[in-house]
């Protein structure tokens, strides 16, 4: 089965297809899906590279038009899991994102996207991010979370070990979500070096539902995240990974975003940068917080793109301390998975 799909704003056109070998039967058709777009100068950040954020919102622009697909429903993006930027992607390169559905529990649908950067001219591909996203679908009227069509494994055993591996990352996703729910605004309002901005969300970052795409939220958090780790550096920075994001309450169209953003750790080459959004209503000056993540950056010479030396960091309270040591055993314990799977 091979149809062509085509998203909002007419910008990003791909086709959807059965690109797995185990999805070989009648009810897998809709769970592989092909996203490509080529990558303009709009997409660049400010070293003339692919924005790391551009990468993540058509990662989600992807899991979204699949997800949706397959639950014949308009998606919500629910969490997206470690995101790692494995190589460059540059301006002229046709970026590639290939979606499957991977597990469903009752009420979400988990999508591991792969994408990757093809140079048109020299004929070559690479790997660039890897990411596992989960979506919910919500009743358009109570706004609750609603089922979900179940994968079929029975039928379908050659997706046995994909799906039990899908459980697993399920199960710690919960547990995840779970800590994100307790968070309370954690940049503290005596922190200092904080990066603050507003942004007023419209219908172009939103689906059909005015929920704003989880995709455009990715997008901020990176360049916020990306102008903490160039004022911290004196240098502009790249994107090394994002960590294990949630997306707590659904934002909708004419929601202000307030995001905060700090570097709270920095070793000899990378930063650890904390940011959180929070929406507010402007018409009730109701305010909830929505995301916190952290992302590593890295500081690269322009010229030769070599990674550069970081200044010292230095912290002024107790409270500061405290995240600079979160951030440290984080930055840390990421090292370690790294060098165990590299």
């Amino acid at each position: 089965m091979f149809t062509r799909c085509l998203l909002p704003n007419n910008r990003l056109i791909g086709p959807l297809l059965n690109r797995s070998s185990q999805f070989t039967t009648s009810q897998t058709t809709n769970l592989s899906g092909v996203l490509e777009q080529l990558m303009l100068p709009q997409h660049a950040n400010a070293m003339g590279n692919v924005h790391g954020g551009s990468t993540l919102s058509l990662m989600d622009q992807a899991g979204f038009l699949l997800a949706s697909r397959y639950s014949s429903s308009p998606a919500i993006s629910a969490s997206i899991d470690q995101v790692d930027f494995l190589a460059p992607m540059y301006i002229g390169n046709v970026a590639r994102c290939e979606a499957n559905i991977t597990f469903t529990s009752p009420r979400s649908i988990e999508v591991q996207c792969i994408v990757s950067a093809e140079d048109i001219v020299k004929k070559t591909r690479v790997v660039t991010n890897r990411a596992f996203i989960s979506y919910v679908n919500k009743d358009s009227k109570t706004q609750s979370v609603i089922g979900v069509p179940q994968l079929d494994i029975q039928k379908n055993p050659e997706i046995a070990e994909v799906y039990l591996q899908g459980r697993r990352r399920y199960e710690l996703r919960k547990a995840e979500i779970q800590k994100s729910k307790k968070l309370e605004a954690f940049i503290g309002p005596n922190f200092s070096n904080i990066t603050e901005s507003l942004y007023l969300t419209l219908p172009s970052d939103a689906h059909t539902e005015n929920i704003v795409h989880g995709g455009v939220i990715l997008k901020l958090i990176d360049t916020y995240a990306a102008v903490a780790a160039a004022r911290f550096a004196k240098n502009w920075s790249v994107t090394a990974s994002l960590d294990f994001t949630s997306f707590l309450v659904p934002i909708k169209v004419g929601n202000l975003l307030h995001i905060r953003s700090r570097v709270d750790y920095a070793s000899s080459k990378a930063m650890v940068v904390g940011v959180e959004v929070s929406t507010e209503d402007v018409l009730t000056g109701e305010r909830e917080l929505t995301t916190c993540s952290r992302l590593t950056f890295v500081s690269l010479d322009p010229v030769t793109k070599k990674v550069q030396t970081l200044p010292s960091f230095s912290v002024s309270s107790a409270e500061e301390m405290q995240r600079f040591e979160s951030a440290r055993l984080y930055h840390e314990s990421r090292r370690v998975k790294s060098t165990r799977h590299g």
